[in-house]
C-alpha cells in the first residue's frame, strides 16, 4: 500500500461508526480508561516507580481498548475478556513499557543538558520520529503475539514510505485529544476523542499490515518480509 492510498479521512470514518454503533459495550472500558489517567493525574512528580507504574497500567488499559477495536473491526462481538491478555503478553508489554519510559527520560535528560531551545525542539522532533516508527509495537504484540524485538523490528518496517502520513494522523490525535478535555470535565475526551483516536489508529494499523506478505503463524524474519506496492 503506498502513502496515497492510506486513507487518514477514512480511519476517523470508521472509527466514529464502531463508537457510534458500539457504544453500549465501549462506555465500560472506556470508563476504567478514564479512572486510570484520573488517577495518573495525582502522582507526584519525581515519583518515578509510581509514573512508571501508572504508564504501564494506562499502557495496558489503552491496548485493552484496542483491542476490543480490533475485534470489532473483524467483525467479531467483545466483551470485557477481550481486554485481557495472556501472562507472556503482560510480560512482554512491561518491558515495552519500560522501553518507553527510559527513552522518554533520556531524551528528557539530555534536553536538560543543553540551555538550548533549538536543541530541545530537535530532541522532541525525534521523540516524535521514534514514536512514529515504533507506536505500532504495541498493536503487533497483543493481536500477532510477536515478540518485543520483533515487534519493534516489524513497527519499523510497517511505517516505512508513511512517516509523514502517520505524522498528520498524530497530530489530529493530539489535537482531538486536547479539545476533548474541554467539554463537560474530560467527558469528551473520555468517550469521544480517546475511542475515535484508537479507532483510527486500528484503522490505519490495519491497513498497514495488508502491505505484507507474510504468513504470522510462521516464525518471523524481518529479511523475508515484503511490502506491496
Amino acid at each position: 500500500m503506498s502513502s496515497n492510498q492510506l486513507s487518514i479521512r477514512d480511519s476517523f470514518k470508521f472509527a466514529w461508526r464502531i463508537l457510534k454503533n458500539n457504544f453500549s459495550v465501549l462506555v465500560g472500558p472506556l470508563v476504567l480508561w478514564g479512572v486510570v489517567f484520573l488517577l495518573g493525574l495525582f502522582i507526584p512528580r519525581g515519583t518515578s516507580i509510581l509514573s512508571f507504574i501508572a504508564g504501564y497500567i494506562r499502557l495496558l488499559v489503552t491496548l485493552g481498548i484496542a483491542n476490543l477495536l480490533l475485534q470489532l473491526y473483524d467483525g467479531l462481538k467483545v466483551s470485557w475478556e477481550d481486554m485481557i491478555f495472556n501472562q507472556q503478553v503482560y510480560v512482554i508489554l512491561f518491558l515495552l513499557s519500560a522501553v518507553i519510559y527510559l527513552t522518554s527520560a533520556l531524551l528528557t535528560t539530555i534536553a536538560g543538558l543543553f540551555n538550548s531551545m533549538i536543541a530541545s525542539f530537535l530532541l522532541m522532533g525525534l521523540g516524535v520520529f521514534l514514536f512514529i516508527r515504533f507506536f505500532l509495537a504495541g498493536y503487533l504484540i497483543i493481536d500477532k503475539d510477536l515478540a518485543l524485538i520483533t515487534a519493534l523490528q516489524l513497527s519499523y518496517v510497517l511505517t516505512e514510505g508513511v512517516v509523514l502520513k502517520l505524522l498528520i494522523l498524530w497530530l489530529l490525535t493530539v489535537a482531538l485529544n486536547i479539545l476533548g478535555i474541554f467539554p463537560g470535565l474530560l467527558l469528551g475526551l473520555i468517550f469521544v476523542s480517546t475511542p475515535l483516536s484508537l479507532g483510527a489508529t486500528v484503522f490505519i494499523y490495519r491497513n498497514l499490515l495488508e502491505r505484507l506478505n507474510f504468513n504470522f503463524e510462521e516464525p518471523i524474519f524481518i529479511q523475508d518480509i515484503d511490502l506491496n506496492d
